[in-house]
């Protein structure tokens, strides 16, 4: 069972991506700092291999405090910037819905999920575009959080917990519908 501090934690996250999600949606003027279209466009074309661009940091800029920004590292960065990448790309976020649901749902296939839960560092953010694009083709929803935890923890037991928790909603949600 997570202790105390890991569910802050994950409550921490999880509302970082929600307001990340919410600066994304298509703009309807009512004037609460979402980014433009323009920039949502240039997230859009992110390449992962080398994924900064001032959109990028617009976004950060919202959403983390002066402290965190400061202590970023680069790699850090890099990790966010492949998040906000996906997330203008993907799917809309739905905290509701989460990713190995969506993936099993909408016919994600089984090498692919094991393809995305072994990759690692650049490996990864490849399969990670590549996943954004298929679920958004599919007019599927996606909780964001699964996500920037599985780009951000890509080592040691959270990583394991993790792609666990993914590949379980995966399966759960294949044997429902063969059922």
């Amino acid at each position: 069972m997570p202790d105390k501090a890991d569910s802050g934690e994950r409550r921490s996250l999880d509302k970082t991506v929600g307001h990340m999600a919410h600066l994304l949606k298509p703009g309807d003027g009512d004037g609460d700092h979402r980014i433009n279209n323009g920039d949502v466009a240039s997230l859009r074309r992110l390449d992962p291999s080398d994924p900064f661009s001032p959109a990028v940091w617009k976004v950060l800029s919202i959403v983390l405090d002066d402290e965190e920004a400061q202590r970023m590292s680069e790699e850090r960065e890099r990790r966010w910037a492949v998040i906000i990448g996906a997330m203008a790309q993907g799917p809309p976020h739905a905290y509701g819905m989460p990713l190995g649901t969506s993936l099993a749902a909408h016919n994600w296939s089984e090498v692919r999920l094991v393809r995305l839960l072994e990759a690692r560092g650049q490996q990864l953010f490849d399969h990670v575009r590549r996943m954004a694009q298929y679920l958004r083709s599919k007019g599927a929803t996606a909780n964001y959080g699964d996500l920037a935890r599985l780009i951000l923890f890509q080592e040691g037991d959270a990583a394991t917990g993790i792609r666990h928790r993914i590949a379980k909603h995966y399966y759960r949600q294949l044997h429902r519908q063969s059922n």
